[in-house]
This record gives structure tokens, C-alpha cells and sequence, in this order.
């Protein structure tokens, strides 16, 4: 038994040692080859990472700007067409087509002044308009001049185009030739002898003719923003304002008045428009007015209509006035409203 025990120590004394490393060593060289690796990796990703979120950035940082920029554009665009559009509803767009038309309407005789003319005229229509095309005057001789210019109308095109509208009064004076038989006395031999003897010559002769016209004229008006300019050529209408209109005056609402209370406003308003005629110092005490009439005396108040509503009164009269110092009489109707006082009024509106 102590042989066995003796061989095997003696065998295991032969074997050569084994080569020990600790664990933590092992773990220590794995742990590095893997940082490294990772740290690779983590490198790439970040850096890859801030690439894509830079070009995600530029690409949505230019669509905002451009974005940005179209609605910049758009709306300073639409502010235009606002500034435009007042442009071209305000009053100086009214004034422009008056000045233009008396260039346009007025012709002088003279080829100095309508040379002048053309040369005002191109500085009011858009760039590049032909001005040769306005008319042709060459073989007129004579002139046109105005005799009063109305504004009549403003009408809108669209947002840069409008029409300004004025009835012109306008008298066109023309130098015809006319053929005129006159009597002169010449010289002629009868007999041998030499006697003056009354004959016959047909000459031609320069007559001033003048023609009278009243048309609407509208100008076709358009702008830059700063300001106008005519973008075509005016056009020529001539109508009849006046119309063929039926009308029914409404009657008053309320109740009618006892024949007291109209016999005391027709009291009351004989009063009233006697001293409205003068404006006299009893005038503030009767109604609500700033003024009256002067130099007018009154003829005659009728009631047309008058009602009791909501207790207030109103009345529609007529007034005969003759002016104070000629005998011209006239007639006036007037609307008004009134309040009771007692036994008096007070007139709060007269229209």
C-alpha cells in the first residue's frame, strides 16, 4: 500500500505544471477587444447619426424657408392688391382722369400746340402705348375746347383696372370753305370806251362753324402701387339720365291728429317758417337747428300729412316762400318730427 501511495506522488511530480492565469485577467483582455469594437461602432453610428439628423435639418430648414418665403411673397402680394385697390377707390384716382381729360378733349388749332398736346398726353398712358393711335386730326382745321366737365361715375374693372366716368360739354369749332356769290365793280370796254360796270364773281371764303355735343367719357385707369396711368383708350357714350319712374310716397305710421291738435300745429308752424324764412332770434326756442333762411318771406303752410306715434309727431308740409325782394315765389316740402310741449311743439328733424 505505501508502494501505491509512493508511485503515484512519483508520477505526479513527473507531469509538468500547468500554465494558470486567473479568471480576471481573461476578462479583462475580452472586455478591451470588445470596447474597442464598440467604441468602432458607436463612432460610426454617432457620426452617421449626426449626418442623417443635418441633412433631415437642412432639407426641413430650406422647406420651412422656402415656405417662408412664398408666404412672404404672397402676402406682400396681397397687401399690394389692398393698396392698389384703395389706390383706385380713393379720390386722387378721380382727380387724375379729370386732369387727363381736359388734355384729351381740348385741340388747339395751331400744329405747335397739338405737337405740345401729344407730348402731355403720352405722359399719362402706360409705357410703350402708340399715341399716334389715339385720333386722327391731320385734316381737321379747327379746334375743340370744353365748356364744363361733371364727374359722373367710379366703376371697378377688377382689383387693377378701373373706370372713372365724367359727362363733357364740349363745343368743336371748325374753318370750312364756302363757295359766295358776290357783286363787284370792274372796268370793261363797250363802244370803245372804258365804263365800271357792276358783275358777279363766284370767290371761296372761310367760315368759322361751331358745333355743340355733351357725352360721357370714361378713362380706363390702372396702377403701380405709386401711381396711375391710362392703359387704353377713353371711350365715347352719351344716355339719358333722366327716367320714367313711377313713385307713391309712402303715408305716414301713427295715428291721425284731432282737429285740436292740427288746428295747433298748423298754429305752430306758421311761426316756425316765418322765422326759419329770416332766422329771427325766436328760431332756437322752435327747433333743433343751427340756422334758417334769409331774405325769404313766408305765403302759405299746408299740411300734406301729419300722425301721432310713440309720442312724437311727424308731419310732411308744404311752404310757399317769396323771396323778400323781387316777387319770385317758390315752393318747398319738408319732413319733419316733432315733440309736444304743452300746448306748443318743439322740432327735433327737419329734412
Amino acid at each position: 500500500m505505501k508502494k501505491l501511495i509512493d508511485s503515484l506522488k512519483a508520477k505526479r511530480r513527473k507531469q509538468p505544471p500547468k500554465e494558470r492565469c486567473s479568471v480576471g485577467e481573461r476578462r479583462i483582455a475580452f472586455s478591451r477587444r470588445k470596447a474597442s469594437k464598440l467604441a468602432a461602432l458607436l463612432l460610426f453610428s454617432v457620426v452617421g447619426l449626426s449626418l442623417l439628423f443635418n441633412v433631415i435639418f437642412f432639407t426641413k430648414y430650406q422647406a420651412i424657408r422656402n415656405s417662408a418665403k412664398a408666404a412672404e411673397r404672397e402676402i406682400q402680394a396681397q397687401l399690394q392688391q389692398v393698396q392698389d385697390a384703395d389706390l383706385l377707390s380713393s379720390r386722387s384716382v378721380v382727380v387724375f382722369a379729370e386732369d387727363f381729360l381736359r388734355q384729351y378733349v381740348t385741340i388747339p388749332q395751331e400744329e405747335e400746340g397739338r405737337t405740345a398736346r401729344q407730348d402731355r398726353l403720352q405722359e399719362y398712358f402706360v409705357s410703350g402705348f402708340d399715341i399716334g393711335s389715339l385720333e386722327n386730326i391731320s385734316e381737321f382745321k379747327g379746334e375743340r375746347t370744353i365748356r364744363s366737365m361733371r364727374f359722373l361715375d367710379h366703376e371697378r374693372v377688377n382689383a387693377e383696372q378701373t373706370k372713372v366716368t365724367f359727362i363733357v360739354s364740349y363745343d368743336i369749332t371748325e374753318v370750312t370753305v364756302v363757295e359766295e356769290t358776290v357783286k363787284k365793280k370792274k372796268k370793261v370796254k363797250e363802244d370803245g370806251k372804258e365804263k365800271e360796270k357792276e358783275v358777279q364773281e363766284v370767290v371761296e371764303k372761310e367760315v368759322p362753324k361751331t358745333v355743340s355735343n355733351t357725352v360721357e367719357i370714361a378713362v380706363p385707369i390702372t396702377t403701380d402701387g405709386q401711381g396711375f396711368a391710362v392703359y387704353d383708350k377713353p371711350n365715347m357714350t352719351k344716355r339719358d339720365l333722366k327716367g320714367n319712374v313711377s313713385f307713391e310716397e309712402p303715408e305716414l305710421e301713427g295715428d291721425d291728429l284731432t282737429p285740436t291738435e292740427r288746428k295747433q300745429l298748423q298754429t305752430f308752424l306758421n311761426d316756425f317758417f316765418t322765422s326759419y324764412g329770416v332766422s329771427d332770434e325766436k328760431l332756437p326756442f322752435m327747433a333743433n337747428v343751427d340756422s334758417g333762411l334769409s331774405d325769404q318771406t313766408l305765403q302759405d303752410v299746408t299740411i300734406r300729412d301729419a300722425v301721432r306715434r310713440d309720442g312724437a309727431y311727424e308731419a310732411v308740409v308744404d311752404v310757399q316762400y317769396q323771396h323778400s325782394e323781387t316777387s319770385l315765389s317758390s315752393f318747398y316740402t319738408y319732413r319733419l318730427t316733432l315733440e309736444r310741449d304743452k300746448n306748443s311743439y318743439f322740432i327735433t328733424s327737419l329734412d
